[in-house]
Protein backbone atom coordinates (compact mmCIF):
# COMPACT_ATOMS: atom_id res chain seq x y z
CA UNK A 1 0.00 0.00 0.00
CA UNK A 2 1.01 3.63 -0.70
CA UNK A 3 1.68 6.36 2.11
CA UNK A 4 -1.53 7.61 0.75
CA UNK A 5 -3.42 4.54 0.93
CA UNK A 6 -1.82 3.72 4.63
CA UNK A 7 -3.03 7.52 5.92
CA UNK A 8 -6.53 7.14 4.69
CA UNK A 9 -7.36 3.58 5.97
CA UNK A 10 -6.04 4.71 9.61
CA UNK A 11 -7.59 7.78 9.75
CA UNK A 12 -11.12 6.29 8.24
CA UNK A 13 -10.76 3.51 10.63
CA UNK A 14 -10.54 5.97 13.78
CA UNK A 15 -12.88 8.64 12.20
CA UNK A 16 -15.56 5.51 12.41
CA UNK A 17 -14.97 4.64 15.52
CA UNK A 18 -15.40 8.08 16.97
CA UNK A 19 -18.97 8.74 14.65
CA UNK A 20 -19.80 5.50 16.72
CA UNK A 21 -19.08 6.96 20.11
CA UNK A 22 -20.95 10.00 19.42
CA UNK A 23 -23.64 7.84 18.48
CA UNK A 24 -23.73 5.99 21.74
CA UNK A 25 -23.19 9.12 23.52
CA UNK A 26 -26.08 10.86 21.85
CA UNK A 27 -28.30 7.75 22.73
CA UNK A 28 -27.04 7.86 26.31
CA UNK A 29 -27.17 11.59 26.37
CA UNK A 30 -30.42 12.60 24.85
CA UNK A 31 -32.61 9.12 24.85
CA UNK A 32 -36.16 11.21 24.89
CA UNK A 33 -34.79 14.21 22.95
CA UNK A 34 -35.83 16.08 19.97
CA UNK A 35 -32.32 16.09 19.08
CA UNK A 36 -31.71 12.40 18.70
CA UNK A 37 -33.23 11.23 15.62
CA UNK A 38 -31.18 14.41 13.73
CA UNK A 39 -27.95 13.70 14.73
CA UNK A 40 -28.62 9.90 15.02
CA UNK A 41 -29.27 9.89 10.98
CA UNK A 42 -26.47 12.14 10.12
CA UNK A 43 -24.31 10.33 12.35
CA UNK A 44 -25.37 7.28 10.87
CA UNK A 45 -24.83 8.09 7.25
CA UNK A 46 -21.37 9.01 8.24
CA UNK A 47 -20.80 5.51 9.95
CA UNK A 48 -21.88 3.79 6.54
CA UNK A 49 -19.41 5.97 4.62
CA UNK A 50 -16.43 5.27 6.82
CA UNK A 51 -17.81 1.47 7.30
CA UNK A 52 -18.26 0.68 3.42
CA UNK A 53 -15.17 3.15 2.36
CA UNK A 54 -13.27 1.30 4.39
CA UNK A 55 -14.35 -2.05 3.16
CA UNK A 56 -13.90 -1.70 -0.36
CA UNK A 57 -10.34 -0.55 0.11
CA UNK A 58 -10.27 -3.76 1.12
CA UNK A 59 -11.11 -5.42 -1.66
CA UNK A 60 -14.58 -6.10 -0.77
CA UNK A 61 -16.27 -5.58 -4.07
CA UNK A 62 -17.34 -1.75 -6.16
CA UNK A 63 -20.68 -2.09 -4.24
CA UNK A 64 -19.32 -1.14 -1.61
CA UNK A 65 -17.96 2.04 -3.40
CA UNK A 66 -21.33 2.71 -4.11
CA UNK A 67 -22.67 3.04 -1.00
CA UNK A 68 -20.36 5.28 0.04
CA UNK A 69 -21.44 7.11 -2.46
CA UNK A 70 -25.07 6.98 -1.76
CA UNK A 71 -24.52 7.84 2.10
CA UNK A 72 -22.47 10.40 1.00
CA UNK A 73 -25.20 11.91 -0.87
CA UNK A 74 -27.13 12.08 2.17
CA UNK A 75 -25.26 13.89 4.35
CA UNK A 76 -26.17 17.46 3.68
CA UNK A 77 -29.37 17.27 4.11
CA UNK A 78 -29.10 15.24 7.34
CA UNK A 79 -26.46 18.05 8.55
CA UNK A 80 -29.45 20.99 7.57
CA UNK A 81 -31.83 18.83 9.89
CA UNK A 82 -29.78 19.31 12.72
CA UNK A 83 -29.08 23.09 12.13
CA UNK A 84 -33.30 23.20 12.16
CA UNK A 85 -33.56 21.24 15.70
CA UNK A 86 -30.23 23.74 16.65
CA UNK A 87 -32.24 27.28 15.52
CA UNK A 88 -35.35 25.80 16.37
CA UNK A 89 -37.14 26.28 13.67
CA UNK A 90 -37.02 25.27 9.71
CA UNK A 91 -35.43 26.75 7.33
CA UNK A 92 -37.09 28.20 4.11
CA UNK A 93 -38.69 25.53 1.95
CA UNK A 94 -36.96 26.90 -1.29
CA UNK A 95 -33.21 25.85 0.33
CA UNK A 96 -35.09 22.94 1.78
CA UNK A 97 -35.74 21.97 -2.12
CA UNK A 98 -32.63 23.33 -3.28
CA UNK A 99 -30.42 20.68 -1.03
CA UNK A 100 -33.24 17.81 -1.73
CA UNK A 101 -33.04 18.38 -5.39
CA UNK A 102 -28.72 17.96 -4.98
CA UNK A 103 -29.36 14.63 -2.81
CA UNK A 104 -31.53 13.30 -5.60
CA UNK A 105 -29.09 14.16 -8.35
CA UNK A 106 -25.84 12.79 -6.65
CA UNK A 107 -27.82 9.82 -5.55
CA UNK A 108 -29.15 9.25 -9.20
CA UNK A 109 -25.47 9.89 -10.07
CA UNK A 110 -24.24 7.44 -7.43
CA UNK A 111 -27.07 4.63 -8.51
CA UNK A 112 -25.95 5.23 -12.49
CA UNK A 113 -22.23 5.07 -11.81
CA UNK A 114 -21.72 7.79 -14.21
CA UNK A 115 -18.14 8.97 -14.83
CA UNK A 116 -18.78 12.22 -12.91
CA UNK A 117 -20.28 10.99 -9.80
CA UNK A 118 -17.12 12.97 -7.71
CA UNK A 119 -17.72 15.91 -9.24
CA UNK A 120 -21.79 16.28 -8.24
CA UNK A 121 -20.85 14.46 -4.95
CA UNK A 122 -18.34 17.06 -4.42
CA UNK A 123 -20.67 20.20 -5.75
CA UNK A 124 -23.54 18.93 -3.35
CA UNK A 125 -21.22 18.81 -0.31
CA UNK A 126 -19.47 21.44 -0.76
CA UNK A 127 -22.89 23.21 -1.38
CA UNK A 128 -25.45 21.75 0.77
CA UNK A 129 -22.91 22.27 3.60
CA UNK A 130 -22.31 25.98 3.25
CA UNK A 131 -25.72 26.23 2.77
CA UNK A 132 -26.54 24.59 6.68
CA UNK A 133 -24.00 26.95 7.82
CA UNK A 134 -25.94 30.08 6.48
CA UNK A 135 -28.92 28.84 7.24
CA UNK A 136 -27.69 28.39 11.37
CA UNK A 137 -25.97 31.95 11.63
CA UNK A 138 -29.32 33.52 10.11
CA UNK A 139 -31.22 31.33 12.57
CA UNK A 140 -29.45 33.12 16.04
CA UNK A 141 -32.22 36.05 16.50
CA UNK A 142 -34.65 34.19 19.23
CA UNK A 143 -31.51 32.05 21.15
CA UNK A 144 -30.67 32.17 24.45
CA UNK A 145 -26.82 33.05 25.54
CA UNK A 146 -26.15 29.23 25.81
CA UNK A 147 -27.86 28.71 22.31
CA UNK A 148 -26.04 31.27 20.40
CA UNK A 149 -22.87 30.23 21.72
CA UNK A 150 -23.59 26.25 20.73
CA UNK A 151 -24.56 27.14 17.42
CA UNK A 152 -21.95 29.64 16.68
CA UNK A 153 -19.54 26.93 17.37
CA UNK A 154 -20.48 24.16 15.42
CA UNK A 155 -20.97 26.47 12.76
CA UNK A 156 -17.31 27.02 12.96
CA UNK A 157 -16.96 23.51 13.27
CA UNK A 158 -19.02 23.20 10.13
CA UNK A 159 -17.08 25.76 8.30
CA UNK A 160 -13.96 23.71 9.01
CA UNK A 161 -15.82 20.71 7.76
CA UNK A 162 -16.62 21.92 3.98
CA UNK A 163 -12.99 21.87 2.87
CA UNK A 164 -12.22 19.09 4.93
CA UNK A 165 -14.81 16.97 3.53
CA UNK A 166 -13.63 18.04 -0.07
CA UNK A 167 -10.31 16.50 0.75
CA UNK A 168 -12.38 12.84 0.24
CA UNK A 169 -12.74 12.93 -3.41
CA UNK A 170 -8.76 12.64 -4.16
CA UNK A 171 -9.77 12.94 -7.98
CA UNK A 172 -10.81 16.64 -7.28
CA UNK A 173 -7.86 17.18 -4.61
CA UNK A 174 -5.25 15.06 -5.21
CA UNK A 175 -2.21 16.68 -3.52
CA UNK A 176 -3.50 16.99 0.18
CA UNK A 177 -1.54 14.56 2.36
CA UNK A 178 -5.01 12.44 3.40
CA UNK A 179 -8.22 12.28 3.52
CA UNK A 180 -9.42 14.64 6.60
CA UNK A 181 -13.59 14.85 7.09
CA UNK A 182 -13.31 12.14 9.75
CA UNK A 183 -10.96 14.51 11.95
CA UNK A 184 -12.92 17.40 11.63
CA UNK A 185 -15.96 15.34 12.05
CA UNK A 186 -14.44 14.06 15.54
CA UNK A 187 -14.14 17.84 16.27
CA UNK A 188 -17.51 18.89 15.52
CA UNK A 189 -19.21 15.59 17.38
CA UNK A 190 -16.46 16.72 20.21
CA UNK A 191 -17.72 20.05 20.40
CA UNK A 192 -20.89 18.90 20.07
CA UNK A 193 -20.76 16.67 23.03
CA UNK A 194 -18.97 19.01 25.58
CA UNK A 195 -21.18 21.73 24.76
CA UNK A 196 -21.54 23.17 28.69
CA UNK A 197 -19.03 21.24 29.69
CA UNK A 198 -16.01 22.76 28.46
CA UNK A 199 -15.09 27.07 28.28
CA UNK A 200 -14.04 28.35 25.44
CA UNK A 201 -10.91 28.67 26.36
CA UNK A 202 -10.70 25.26 28.09
CA UNK A 203 -11.87 23.18 24.57
CA UNK A 204 -9.18 25.40 22.16
CA UNK A 205 -6.50 24.82 24.73
CA UNK A 206 -7.09 21.36 24.31
CA UNK A 207 -7.12 21.12 20.82
CA UNK A 208 -3.59 22.81 20.73
CA UNK A 209 -2.37 20.58 23.27
CA UNK A 210 -3.63 17.66 20.67
CA UNK A 211 -2.31 19.31 17.75
CA UNK A 212 0.93 20.02 19.38
CA UNK A 213 1.38 16.36 20.85
CA UNK A 214 0.53 15.09 17.15
CA UNK A 215 2.93 17.75 15.24
CA UNK A 216 5.40 16.41 17.80
CA UNK A 217 4.70 12.62 17.10
CA UNK A 218 4.83 13.11 13.09
CA UNK A 219 8.04 15.16 13.31
CA UNK A 220 9.72 12.25 15.35
CA UNK A 221 8.50 9.54 14.01
CA UNK A 222 9.34 10.59 10.50
CA UNK A 223 12.73 11.83 11.26
CA UNK A 224 13.08 8.06 12.71
CA UNK A 225 12.49 7.06 8.99
CA UNK A 226 8.77 5.63 8.86
CA UNK A 227 7.20 5.71 5.61
CA UNK A 228 4.60 8.15 6.07
CA UNK A 229 5.68 12.08 6.15
CA UNK A 230 5.63 13.76 9.09
CA UNK A 231 2.15 15.22 8.18
CA UNK A 232 0.94 12.08 7.47
CA UNK A 233 1.56 10.71 10.98
CA UNK A 234 0.31 13.94 12.59
CA UNK A 235 -2.62 13.72 11.33
CA UNK A 236 -3.36 10.03 12.25
CA UNK A 237 -1.98 10.62 15.67
CA UNK A 238 -4.23 13.72 15.98
CA UNK A 239 -7.36 11.26 15.07
CA UNK A 240 -6.55 9.09 17.41
CA UNK A 241 -5.99 11.72 20.22
CA UNK A 242 -9.48 13.08 18.97
CA UNK A 243 -11.30 9.13 19.26
CA UNK A 244 -9.86 9.18 22.60
CA UNK A 245 -11.00 11.99 23.99
CA UNK A 246 -14.42 11.42 22.40
CA UNK A 247 -14.44 7.84 24.13
CA UNK A 248 -13.45 9.44 27.58
CA UNK A 249 -16.11 12.36 27.34
CA UNK A 250 -18.50 10.25 25.86
CA UNK A 251 -18.41 7.57 29.21
CA UNK A 252 -17.79 10.25 31.97
CA UNK A 253 -18.53 13.82 31.44
CA UNK A 254 -18.26 16.30 33.82
CA UNK A 255 -21.78 17.83 32.45
CA UNK A 256 -23.45 21.21 33.81
CA UNK A 257 -25.82 18.95 35.12
CA UNK A 258 -23.85 17.77 37.49
CA UNK A 259 -22.21 21.63 38.49
CA UNK A 260 -26.13 23.02 38.84
CA UNK A 261 -26.80 19.87 41.53
CA UNK A 262 -23.67 20.85 43.62
CA UNK A 263 -24.34 24.68 42.81
CA UNK A 264 -28.17 23.69 44.23
CA UNK A 265 -26.70 21.30 47.06
CA UNK A 266 -24.43 24.19 48.50
CA UNK A 267 -27.18 27.33 48.03
CA UNK A 268 -28.43 28.29 51.47
CA UNK A 269 -32.04 26.34 52.25
CA UNK A 270 -34.89 27.91 52.19
CA UNK A 271 -33.48 30.68 50.39
CA UNK A 272 -35.65 31.95 47.11
CA UNK A 273 -33.04 34.53 45.58
CA UNK A 274 -29.95 32.37 46.03
CA UNK A 275 -31.70 29.81 44.14
CA UNK A 276 -32.92 31.99 41.71
CA UNK A 277 -29.28 33.26 40.76
CA UNK A 278 -27.87 29.28 40.62
CA UNK A 279 -30.16 28.56 38.16
CA UNK A 280 -30.39 31.29 35.98
CA UNK A 281 -26.36 30.95 36.35
CA UNK A 282 -26.42 27.76 34.68
CA UNK A 283 -24.66 27.56 31.52
CA UNK A 284 -27.34 25.45 30.13
CA UNK A 285 -30.54 26.92 31.00
CA UNK A 286 -29.67 30.48 30.66
CA UNK A 287 -31.53 33.15 31.60
CA UNK A 288 -34.95 32.94 33.81
CA UNK A 289 -37.95 34.71 33.95
CA UNK A 290 -40.36 35.04 37.55
CA UNK A 291 -44.11 35.34 35.86
CA UNK A 292 -46.34 36.73 38.11
CA UNK A 293 -49.95 37.34 37.36
CA UNK A 294 -49.29 41.04 36.37
CA UNK A 295 -47.65 38.95 33.33
CA UNK A 296 -50.59 36.58 32.92
CA UNK A 297 -52.89 38.71 31.14
CA UNK A 298 -55.37 37.49 29.17
CA UNK A 299 -54.76 33.63 30.77
CA UNK A 300 -57.97 31.67 32.50
CA UNK A 301 -56.04 31.84 36.02
CA UNK A 302 -58.26 28.99 37.24
CA UNK A 303 -56.95 26.84 34.01
CA UNK A 304 -53.44 27.79 34.51
CA UNK A 305 -53.67 27.11 38.19
CA UNK A 306 -55.08 23.65 37.17
CA UNK A 307 -52.24 23.47 34.87
CA UNK A 308 -49.91 24.29 37.56
CA UNK A 309 -50.61 21.88 39.32
CA UNK A 310 -50.78 18.80 37.13
CA UNK A 311 -47.56 19.87 35.75
CA UNK A 312 -45.32 21.43 38.37
CA UNK A 313 -42.89 21.79 35.39
CA UNK A 314 -44.87 22.62 32.25
CA UNK A 315 -42.71 21.77 29.03
CA UNK A 316 -43.70 23.63 25.17
CA UNK A 317 -43.04 20.52 24.24
CA UNK A 318 -46.10 18.62 25.63
CA UNK A 319 -48.73 20.90 24.23
CA UNK A 320 -51.68 20.97 24.64
CA UNK A 321 -51.41 19.70 28.12
CA UNK A 322 -54.33 17.50 27.85
CA UNK A 323 -56.66 20.00 26.56
CA UNK A 324 -57.94 20.33 22.72
CA UNK A 325 -55.07 21.79 20.24
CA UNK A 326 -57.67 24.56 19.24
CA UNK A 327 -58.60 25.38 23.08
CA UNK A 328 -58.09 28.84 23.86
CA UNK A 329 -56.77 28.20 26.97
CA UNK A 330 -53.78 25.96 25.42
CA UNK A 331 -53.30 28.75 23.19
CA UNK A 332 -52.79 31.01 25.55
CA UNK A 333 -50.45 29.46 27.71
CA UNK A 334 -48.69 28.73 24.40
CA UNK A 335 -48.39 32.49 23.44
CA UNK A 336 -46.96 33.01 27.17
CA UNK A 337 -43.68 30.22 25.91
CA UNK A 338 -43.12 32.28 22.94
CA UNK A 339 -43.31 35.60 24.45
CA UNK A 340 -40.74 34.43 26.93
CA UNK A 341 -38.44 32.07 24.68
CA UNK A 342 -39.40 29.51 27.18
CA UNK A 343 -39.20 25.83 26.91
CA UNK A 344 -39.88 25.30 30.74
CA UNK A 345 -42.30 26.85 32.94
CA UNK A 346 -41.07 25.92 36.22
CA UNK A 347 -44.04 26.38 39.18
CA UNK A 348 -43.26 28.67 41.96
CA UNK A 349 -46.53 28.41 43.65
CA UNK A 350 -50.24 27.64 42.43
CA UNK A 351 -52.10 30.76 44.65
CA UNK A 352 -51.43 33.26 43.73
CA UNK A 353 -50.05 31.96 40.62
CA UNK A 354 -46.41 32.33 40.00
CA UNK A 355 -43.94 31.06 37.20
CA UNK A 356 -40.46 30.63 36.56
CA UNK A 357 -40.09 30.70 32.53
CA UNK A 358 -36.69 28.94 31.49
CA UNK A 359 -35.22 28.03 28.08
CA UNK A 360 -33.44 25.11 28.17
CA UNK A 361 -31.31 24.60 24.86
CA UNK A 362 -31.90 21.19 22.48
CA UNK A 363 -28.68 20.39 23.29
CA UNK A 364 -28.66 20.12 26.43
CA UNK A 365 -32.09 18.71 26.57
CA UNK A 366 -31.73 14.84 28.40
CA UNK A 367 -33.29 13.22 30.93
CA UNK A 368 -30.51 14.08 33.19
CA UNK A 369 -31.64 18.31 32.90
CA UNK A 370 -34.97 17.24 33.24
CA UNK A 371 -34.61 16.03 36.60
CA UNK A 372 -32.43 18.43 36.95
CA UNK A 373 -35.04 20.97 35.97
CA UNK A 374 -38.02 18.77 38.31
CA UNK A 375 -35.48 19.31 41.35
CA UNK A 376 -34.74 22.80 41.14
CA UNK A 377 -38.73 23.45 40.44
CA UNK A 378 -39.29 21.88 44.22
CA UNK A 379 -36.67 23.24 45.73
CA UNK A 380 -38.30 26.78 44.41
CA UNK A 381 -41.51 25.89 45.10
CA UNK A 382 -40.17 24.98 49.02
CA UNK A 383 -38.41 28.24 49.24
CA UNK A 384 -41.25 30.49 47.62
CA UNK A 385 -43.65 28.76 50.34
CA UNK A 386 -41.30 29.28 53.14
CA UNK A 387 -40.69 32.96 52.04
CA UNK A 388 -44.26 33.69 51.12
CA UNK A 389 -43.53 35.53 48.23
Amino acid sequence: MTANAVTDSLINALGLAGVIALMIAVRRRDALGAMRWRWTLALGLLAAMYASRGLFWLGAGSGFNTLTAVAAAGIPLAVLFVVEGLIRRHAPLAVKLLVLGGTIAALAAALADIRWVTPVLGAHIGIGMTIAVAIALAGLRGLDRAEVRAVIALALCQIVLVPAALTDFRELLPDTPARMSPLAVMLLGWVGLTIGAWRVGERIGWLAFLVAIAALAGAGLASAGASLSAVQIGLVVLAALLLVTIGADAVAVQDAGLKLRRALASAPAGDRDALLQTITASETLGNGAILSHDHLEGVDIAAATALAAAYPVLRRRDAPWGLAADDIRAEAIAAIFETHNATHLLTLRETPLAWLAINLPGLSANVSAETDLALAQRLLAAATGRNGS
